[in-house]
Parts: structure tokens; sequence; C-alpha cells
């Protein structure tokens, strides 16, 4: 198992053991023109080799200097950025990555002390040159100023005329649930696709899961006699990075050495041969239990009967399975997604195809129609709003069931 090291300050790097003994130090170093972090890491024997080679490496990406200069937006990105991402799960990292990314292409010159509205005014600009939708504009805009708020905390001098920019307006978004008679036909559709394809639209609309929850289902989280799928992991891809200390000159993902940066003393669990990690859910109130309906009970039984083997040694039995018998990550899963959408013959609205969430949205508003209440509602789908609400409410597990039957009947009897 990989082993902690105390928590580092702001801009400093990391230092943690790897499963096979070797110590690694990894530490950001700026990011690409799309927005993608740049990491570097560093491989020594013991920890004090890691420490010295890592600052080694620090400083010649710096140039001599120590790195995170707080006084430009550039400089105090690459602290922020560091921090950010020894606290947050690794798709957070990337979006904030992204988009951080951006704001230092259109104002990274400008010293924080100096920053005024009309920077964030260039930020918005250079996004919808770049062809950003205005939503991710918004991105862009929140992000800074999430960044800038950090800053402050840290004793830095931002002007107060900085944090209170208004961000730029965005259509209003255009998710909906899924109506009835689609769902209906989607659910014929599913029927004449794979067991994987069946699963996920199972899935989707009678138990509202996310996608990195689909693909990270396994077997042993489902207990058919309790009837119950106990959500707690999500399957997620990494990013690939150097285990040759970056000296092969080729890209992490063709390094002979290559590894996946996961943080595994967290509870992240690497799949072999691929970049998909099986980690914690989106959030502490996300671990839940959802009670399983008697139509996708009855489906995941043939699954069962079915008794496909895995390829992959050494891994969970997962429930959804690519064709080489791989754990099926979420593009896969959108492929599967996609194609019964083909075969039912529908799109949203706006002449796009449906995506996987709007499962999640129908099942949500089934439970409304329904009457559900809402704290029971949020104790299904494990969503982290209404805390005070809820720490005054406890559904229980029949109330939860009841409702999972009802919209289960609405379904299949209309």
């Amino acid at each position: 198992m990989s082993t902690s090291a105390q928590r580092r300050e702001y801009g400093t790097g990391s230092i943690y053991q790897r499963a096979d003994g070797k110590w690694i130090g990894s530490f950001p170093a700026g990011h690409t023109r799309s927005g993608k972090r740049r990491r570097l890491t560093v491989v020594a024997d013991t920890e004090q080799q890691a420490r010295s080679r890592m600052r080694s490496k620090m400083r010649e990406v710096a140039g001599g200097k120590a790195p995170g200069d707080p006084t430009t937006v550039a400089g105090w990105s690459k602290t922020y950025l560091a921090e950010h991402a020894l606290r947050n799960r690794n798709s957070t990292t990337k979006n904030v990555n992204w988009a951080i990314g951006y704001v230092v292409e259109a104002i990274g010159e400008v010293k924080l002390a100096k920053l005024r509205p009309a920077d964030f005014r260039r930020v918005h600009e250079f996004g919808a040159k770049k062809g950003l939708s205005p939503s991710s504009v918004l991105r862009l805009h929140d992000r800074l100023k999430a960044m800038l708020k950090a800053a402050v905390l840290e004793g830095l001098e931002i002007p107060p005329a900085a944090l209170i920019v208004q961000g730029p307006p965005v259509p209003t978004n255009d998710r909906i649930a899924i109506p009835i008679d689609t769902v209906g036909r989607i659910f014929e559709a599913s029927k004449r696709e794979s067991h994987d394809a069946r699963a996920i639209v199972l899935l989707g609309f009678l138990a509202g899961l996310r996608r990195g929850e689909m693909s990270g289902l396994t077997w042993d989280r489902i207990d058919l006699d309790r009837g119950v799928l106990v959500i707690d992991r999500q399957l997620t891809r990494f990013g690939w990075s150097h285990g040759c200390d970056d000296t092969c000159g080729r890209t992490p993902r063709s390094c002979p050495k290559r590894w996946v940066a996961a943080p595994t003393h967290l509870g992240y669990e690497v799949i072999p041969r691929s970049s998909l990690v099986l980690g914690p859910v989106k959030t502490a109130r996300g671990r839940r239990e959802v009670p399983i309906v008697d139509e996708l009970a009855e489906h995941l039984l043939k699954m069962q009967a079915a008794d496909r083997p895995s390829s992959w040694d050494g891994v969970p039995r997962f429930v959804l399975l690519t064709a080489i018998g791989g754990p099926m990550g979420q593009h896969s899963l959108d492929v599967l997604w996609k194609q019964v959408l083909q075969r039912a013959e529908t799109k949203h609205p706006s002449g796009r195809s449906w995506n996987t969430h709007e499962m999640r949205h129908t099942f949500v508003t089934e439970l409304m129609r329904t009457n559900t209440h809402s704290s029971i509602i949020e104790t299904m789908v494990g969503h982290a709003e209404e805390r005070s609400t809820r720490g005054y409410i406890h559904p229980s597990s029949i109330d939860a069931r009841s409702a999972a039957d009802r919209v289960a009947s609405g379904f299949f009897q209309r």
C-alpha cells in the first residue's frame, strides 16, 4: 500500500511511496495551451532522495527561482493548482486546470494587486474568441474568482472590486427530464441491445446512478437478498505519468515505465494495464444504498447467469464489461447509450442526443411526481444539498423502497 507523507506547504509538491516501495516526488510544472496541467515526477529509492531530486527539478523548471511566485496571476496559479491537486478528486482537478490555463493565457502577466474588473472582461473575451460556450466562459470566471479568494486567505493583496465582479450571462441549461413516452421507447430499444446496454438504461432510469457510479459498480456491491445497490465507488480515468523521472524523451503515455499517479493512500485503486482508477464517489453523501426494483433485479440475475469471465485478473468483478472483458470506462458507456438512442430513434428537442445524466434527471423528476419527500430523494441520489434539513429528517429504507417501486410502476404500467 502507498504511504502518504505529512501535508506539505503550498507549492512544494508531494512525496509519497508507491506500492513497489519506490518513493515518488510530484509537483505541478505549468500547463499546456489547452489548460491541461503538466505535472513532473521524480523516482528514488528513499524518501530523502525523492525530496532532494524533486527540489532540484523544481529549481530547474523555475529557472533557479522558487516556483509559484505569488505576485502575478500566472505565478499564484502554480501555487493554487498544486494545493488544489492535493485536496480534490482527479476529475475536479482536470476541470480546474483546464479553466486556469485559459485564465493564465489571457491575463497571466497581471499583478494580483492591480487586478481590475476589466481583467475579468479580458478573460471573458478571450474565452469567447477561443470558441468556448457561454457556460464554459462562466466557468473561467468562477474559477478565477475562487483562485483570488484563496489568495486572500493566504494574505495576498487583492483589490476588493476584483472579488465582486459579476459573471457573464449564460443561456439556460437545456438539460431536462426525458418524457415518459420516450423513456418507454428507450426501454424497448435496450431489450434488443447487449446486456450491458440494457443495464445502463435500467441503472440510470430506475436507480438514478451517475456514469462513474455505473462504471464502478461491482458484483460485491449488489445485494440481491436485501434488494439494494451499495453505491460507494466510481470508476474514473486518470492521466499517465512518467516513471522514468521524465528522461525517456517521450510523452507520459508512451513512457516505458509509465504509471498512474493516483492517490492510493486515499482509497483509490488503479486497474491493471489501464489508466482507470476505482475510487470514492463524488461526495461523502454520495455513499448510499439504492433499492433494486423488480425490473432491475431481473436483469441483474440474467447478467449473473451469463457469468461472463473478466480477462483482467486481480481486479474486482465489474458489472459492466467491455468486449475484451475489461471494466467499462465512461466513454465506452456513452457509446452503448447512444446505440440505444439510435435504435429508439429519439433525440433531445434541441436536436442533440440525450446525455446519460438526463436519465438521472428523469429519475429525480419522477420521484418528485410521486410526492416523495425531498429528504428521501436526496438520500436516494446522493445529493449534498439541504444539509440542515436532512440533519433533522431521517427517512427509513422502507420509504426509499416504496418510492422506487412507485417510479418503476409508473414506467412499466402507463
